[in-house]
């Protein structure tokens, strides 16, 4: 059974990248397809983020952020460029909204976001990716 396991390591990466690439994808279309921007416009002005940092723009940052990013995830092209993207989008969020809320339904599903993204980025896209077709590597 271990053998067969450890054949198995190198495609680990790809249901990570297609859960989180999925999610991901799902929140950005949400902000960019379906009106979402205006509503996070309204909550980034809220942030009193330095002026030159236009609420309207890192809305649009966010919401293509999570759009294009989960799909390159998904896609396994530029992963850990893209996991960066969506890990920095969590960090963002974390810091200016969920700081004060408690672990269980306010902490737990933006924190295993960020790990997942993390991991993505430290381990790469895996086998079954257009990384290692373009580029060579996993």
């Amino acid at each position: 059974m271990r053998m067969f396991l450890e054949r198995l390591r190198p495609y680990a990466p790809l249901s990570l990248r297609l859960i989180v690439g999925a999610i991901f994808m799902l929140l950005g279309s949400k902000l960019v397809l379906h009106g979402g921007i205006v509503a996070l416009r309204d909550q980034v002005t809220a942030w009193h983020l330095p002026a030159f940092l236009k609420p309207q723009y890192v809305a649009l940052a966010i919401g293509w952020g999570a759009l294009v990013g989960g799909a390159l995830v998904a896609l396994g092209f530029l992963t850990r460029a893209a996991g960066f993207v969506l890990a920095a989008i969590v960090v963002l969020t974390v810091v200016k909204t969920k700081m004060s809320a408690p672990f269980v339904g306010g902490l737990d599903m933006p924190l295993l976001q960020l790990a997942a993204a993390v991991s993505i980025v430290l381990s790469g896209a895996g086998r079954l990716s257009l990384d290692r077709r373009f580029f060579g590597g996993a």
